[in-house]
């Protein structure tokens, strides 16, 4: 076995942002207990469009064919929701030089795209209810900063867009924060991530990275998890072709997978 050269001089695991193009597939599956269990899937699309003077980039982003448990949506709120997510299916992030989101870039088309959605939508549905989520949508939508948190709770995007570039590592492990919105509950856990294996490639030839709770700085009190892990597979180029996690509290389970098609 042949170890690979895995972090740069400075402790850095290096990403070239250069020619980026993937498509993944994202699977969820819920766990509410034994007997209620929904697998949500969907596909996703990931171009790297330029590097910016900053040494940040624009990343162009795509999701769709969501399906229920390998249905379309069919429950009215279900079928709802995602015509509501149709105008921003396609967004143009400005990324860090370490992976992490940092602004959108084409809020003003996104919002051009909502308004001639809520129309037709005006048209279809009607009713209290109705005119309570057009609300709660129009108040995310066009604010930025509110619309861009809220994007950020997507598991593809929490999970892809995580910091794992240009950050020193102490020998194979970093700290990091993530949040993240799991069940309708906002978490901010202190996370660990360590190069598995001190570098050395697996069968695939991936490299492999683990994310756990830092026990050590993390309060238990506050906010009890049974557990949160996930893992990231990244190929010669540093690029991500594979992350799975698993997430547990109060015996309500949440794994997801997203796999590079």
């Amino acid at each position: 076995m042949t170890n690979i050269k895995t972090l740069e001089k400075e402790n850095f695991l290096h990403f070239d942002v250069v020619n980026f193009r993937k498509k993944y597939k994202v699977e969820i599956i819920i766990e509410e207990s034994n007997e209620d269990r929904t697998r949500l899937t969907y596909d996703v699309s990931v171009e790297n469009l330029e590097i910016l003077s900053s040494g940040s980039y624009l990343c162009y982003f795509t999701s769709g064919n969501f399906l229920i448990n390998r249905k379309e949506p069919d429950l009215v709120m279900e079928q709802l929701a995602n015509k509501c997510r149709k105008p921003f299916e396609i967004m143009v992030f400005i990324v860090s030089k370490n992976g992490e989101i940092i602004g959108i870039n084409n809020h003003p088309d996104i919002i051009e795209r909502w308004e001639v959605a809520k129309k037709k939508l005006k048209i279809e549905y009607t009713g209290k209810e109705f005119e309570k989520y057009m609300d709660i949508m129009d108040s995310v939508i066009y604010n930025r900063e509110v619309f861009l948190s809220k994007i950020k709770q997507d598991i593809f995007i929490s999970q892809f867009f995580f910091p794992i570039y240009e950050e020193a590592f102490t020998g194979f492990v970093k700290k990091n924060r993530e949040k993240i919105k799991f069940f309708d509950i906002n978490y901010d856990i202190a996370m660990l991530l360590e190069i598995y294996d001190e570098g050395y490639p697996n069968e695939d030839g991936h490299l492999i990275l683990h994310k756990k709770i830092n026990h050590k700085e993390y309060d238990f009190s506050k906010m009890p998890i049974d557990s949160f892990t996930s893992e990231y597979a990244l190929d010669k180029k540093r690029e991500i072709v594979k992350i799975k996690g698993k997430f547990e509290n109060h015996k309500r389970k949440y794994s997801f997978n997203i796999i590079e098609k």
